[in-house]
């Protein structure tokens, strides 16, 4: 394949992601069908972040492994926060061991104490740590720049929510080209290989997740 075909099909590449509430992971659809990229052994990924005391960011089992030795600074299940003003993330608080704060607009915040004093986290700030090592994982798989991705979302997600999946991508290094419903993606799944067999099914998605029931 000539240089100017290679860059252009690199360009056009775009991933498929699964933000979880508890895991994440990031596949592509290639010749040979669709495959989650990453180490055999590890290609589903907590969606755990921990903020040290210096403020850099532990991302994935790494994380995950001192979630209850570290509670106060290990932010699991942030999708909960996404897009959510602090009064409706009431609910889901006495679940989570960090501390979640009223931020600009009544949203919610995550606040982690530093060594350089309090820092406040927007949800999307953090989940874009999750989505940049998912990121990486796929340019080590693949062996080139990933620029853009289709990311999954509950089908319950609103507007505001949505937006917020939008900016962590950015905030990540990633064009999201679409946002997708996840029982939409498990459907469209299921059909991949399966078309021109000339016959109509009816199919049901059970989505059983962290997050999603």
């Amino acid at each position: 394949m000539a240089t100017n075909d290679l860059q252009a099909a690199q360009s056009d590449l775009i991933v498929g992601i699964d933000l979880g509430t508890t895991n994440s992971l990031v596949a592509i659809v290639d010749a040979h069908g669709p495959r989650v990229l990453g180490d055999d052994d590890a290609q589903v990924m907590p969606s755990v972040v921990r903020v040290e005391r210096d403020g850099s960011f532990v991302v994935g089992q790494a994380a995950a492994d001192r979630m209850v030795e570290l509670p106060e600074r290990t932010i699991n299940s942030v999708k909960r926060l996404m897009g959510r003003s602090i009064r409706d993330a009431q609910g889901d608080l006495a679940y989570l061991g960090y501390q979640v704060v009223e931020g600009e607009h009544d949203t919610a915040r995550v606040r982690i104490e530093t060594d350089d004093g309090e820092r406040v986290y927007a949800p999307q700030e953090l989940s874009a740590v999750i989505l940049r090592e998912l990121k990486q994982r796929a340019e080590s798989a693949l062996g080139h720049p990933v620029e853009k991705a289709v990311v999954t979302v509950p089908a319950y997600f609103d507007d505001a929510q949505r937006q917020a999946t939008r900016d962590a991508g950015r905030l990540a290094g990633l064009e999201v080209v679409r946002i997708v419903n996840e029982p939409t993606a498990a459907a469209l799944a299921y059909g991949i290989g399966t078309r021109g067999e000339g016959k109509s099914q009816t199919i049901a998605v059970y989505d059983l997740g962290g997050g999603t029931f």
